[in-house]
């Protein structure tokens, strides 16, 4: 799922490669549901960075923390299983009474 999800931005993976090409150039999803309805996420980040990076350094889990910092949580947002971990995220918090009904505290 974290692949997923790092994929669905797909500018903050470029920005994070380096790379001023488009999605589609390096067989990206082109957003969140593409991402999420990938067969193999990890896989698909791995094939970006060695085609940007090469061979050497193939391993799409170290541009994890890059995305991250560069994602849109609006990108984010228009996955399904995000929007179900923020739902349960606020339910478990509301439960705790760290935050009212509205969502904050």
């Amino acid at each position: 799922m974290t692949e997923s999800w790092a994929l669905a931005d797909p500018e903050a993976v470029l920005n994070t490669l380096g790379y001023r090409g488009t999605p589609s150039d390096l067989s990206l999803p082109c957003d969140a549901a593409q991402a999420e309805a990938h067969p193999n996420p990890k896989a698909c980040l791995d094939a970006a960075l060695r085609l940007v990076r090469g061979p050497r350094r193939s391993r799409g889990a170290t541009l994890l923390p890059g995305i991250a910092q560069r994602q849109s949580l609006d990108a984010l947002r228009q996955s399904d299983s995000y929007q179900g971990f923020e739902r349960n995220l606020l339910a478990g918090l509301r439960d705790l009474r760290v935050v009212d009904g509205e969502g904050a505290r």
